[in-house]
């Protein structure tokens, strides 16, 4: 699974930096980084990896990360 990024507005290719430039492709992008995180409720946002997670929704790749590499990280220790 790759993670995704996007681009902040007024960059190639983010969305416009009119708000109200009624572009379907910049309305899609900011509606996204409106998306709170499925992990940590903080708001997806511009130029930050995140993932698109089928229980949690959209998760911020570190926030992702950091709970799968917790999760090894008991199983490591259960094995000891």
């Amino acid at each position: 699974m790759a993670a995704i990024t996007l681009a902040a507005p007024g960059t190639e290719p983010g969305p416009c930096l009119d708000e109200g430039c009624g572009h379907r492709y910049c309305r899609l992008v900011r509606c996204e980084a409106e998306e709170k995180c499925g992990i940590c409720e903080v708001r997806i946002g511009y130029d930050r990896r995140y993932y698109g997670h089928g229980e949690l929704g959209s998760v911020h790749a570190t926030c992702l990360e950091a709970m799968i590499e917790e999760a090894l990280e008991h199983r490591r220790r259960s094995w000891t």
